[in-house]
């Protein structure tokens, strides 16, 4: 989503016919600025998830403090 934000405004709103932007994982991993983006964007996600999705929540938190 952070890599197509002209094209996506929610994530609950992505469909079919969408062209997203699919930036390289490692490439932002290396990257200490895009990696603490990408933290900080997988917890605001968690965040909003977590109350209709609970487990998927907790998922995106796992993931983000694993970098």
């Amino acid at each position: 989503m952070m890599a197509s934000n002209n094209v996506i405004e929610k994530q609950d709103h992505i469909v079919p016919g969408m062209v997203l932007t699919i930036p390289g994982l490692q490439v932002n991993l290396n990257d200490n600025r895009a990696r603490q983006s990408m933290k900080k964007y997988f917890l605001e996600a968690a965040d909003i998830t977590n109350r209709k999705r609970p487990a998927d929540a907790a998922g995106l938190r796992k993931l983000a403090n694993s970098w």
